[in-house]
């Protein structure tokens, strides 16, 4: 068995790396709101929503929970950046 300070410096590298990732896929919406926008689109788009949603069914719940959290974060940041 690892010691807890092993596991935890594994857990502090991966939430460094989601960060960096969490960031980029930020930084994203701000480009997709800036397509909608000069498209004339809707910020929520249910069917691409339900289409992430339906491609994580055979991952457990919480994936599910988890990406639904990150588009909502997109969903605000995009409504964010047009509001500015």
């Amino acid at each position: 068995m690892r010691e807890l300070s092993e596991i935890r410096k594994d857990i502090d590298e991966l939430d460094r790396e989601l960060l960096k990732l969490f960031l980029k896929r930020q930084a994203l919406s701000q480009e997709v709101a800036q397509y909608k926008q000069s498209h004339g689109l809707e910020i929520f788009d249910e069917a691409r929503e339900q289409e992430k949603l339906a491609a994580l069914d055979s991952y457990p719940q919480i994936s599910k929970e988890f990406m639904l959290t990150l588009m909502n974060f997109s969903k605000q940041a995009q409504s964010n950046y047009l509001k500015s």
